[in-house]
């Protein structure tokens, strides 16, 4: 295995713009470039955290927190996925409520139910016709 020193990985990192394109212009493979930068401490993520954003830390925080919003249902309102909501509120240090809030499974239970009874009615009318 080919060793390269950290300062031409830092060099050749700035002009690359992927991780596979930095791996070719070193020369290695990318998970033999991988531990190369891991064990120089320098990142290999070419991501930035938070560089997308589309929500200020506000809107997360009154969604998330006052409203009780799902990861989800913020994920809709954005037109995003919910790993990058849940990525949203890591920046911005909010913490994430847990299965065990009481809110959540309330919530859940209603919607719950409200589906079934919606289920009964529909299998109720399938009958009489």
């Amino acid at each position: 295995m080919r060793f390269v020193s950290k300062f031409e990985l830092e060099t050749i990192r700035a002009q690359s713009s992927s991780l596979t394109d930095f791996a070719e212009r070193v020369g290695l493979s990318v998970p033999t470039l991988c531990r190369q930068l891991k064990m120089y401490d320098i990142p290999s993520s070419f991501r930035e955290a938070g560089a997308n954003l589309r929500i200020t830390e506000e809107e997360a925080y009154n969604l998330y927190v006052f409203e009780k919003k799902s990861l989800r249902e913020i994920a809709r309102m954005y037109n995003v996925s919910h790993q990058a909501v849940s990525q949203w509120l890591d920046v911005y240090g909010i913490s994430k409520r847990n299965a065990t809030d009481p809110t959540i499974k309330k919530v859940r239970a209603a919607k719950r139910k409200e589906k079934r009874d919606k289920e009964k009615k529909k299998n109720q009318a399938n009958e009489n016709d």
